[in-house]
């Protein structure tokens, strides 16, 4: 996991940890701060059309929506690592959800990537749009 010079976390957030999903409960506390929205470079597949949850993953030609929180509460580091599935060292056999960098206005954020279960995922499943939030919005006019 990437820190920041001063120990500071930032998480870059795609989908059920963002504003207005039921997971982003974990990041409204008085010492996480949200910082804002942006896209990625286009180099990403996102994965989870029809699911509860997306993953994304390296190697692709996606920009992927993110919203970027900063932390150094160890207890949100710990219970949004422990939601993911992730132990906090990158490529760590127990992992679940691995962290690559993002670069962003504020630092390198941690953006959760799961790139083994993107490979092989059927085309009906990839978010093209990058924005969990839209593909919600284009299931709910089917």
């Amino acid at each position: 996991m990437t820190r920041q010079e001063n120990g500071d976390v930032l998480y870059a957030v795609y989908g059920t940890l963002r504003n207005g999903h039921g997971n982003n409960r974990l990041l409204q506390k008085s010492t996480v701060e949200f910082l804002g929205t942006l896209q990625t470079p286009p180099n990403y597949t996102m994965v989870g059309r029809g699911a509860g949850f997306p993953y994304v993953g390296e190697n692709g030609s996606t920009a992927i929506t993110i919203e970027i929180f900063r932390t150094n509460d160890e207890e949100v580091i710990r219970r949004v690592n422990g939601l993911e599935g992730y132990s906090g060292v990158r490529n760590h056999s127990s992992n679940w959800y691995d962290t690559c960098d993002v670069d962003t206005p504020w630092g390198t954020a941690n953006m959760f990537i799961n790139n083994e279960s993107v490979e092989g995922a059927p085309e009906r499943a990839i978010i093209h749009t990058g924005d969990f939030n839209n593909q919600i919005l284009e299931e709910a006019n089917v």
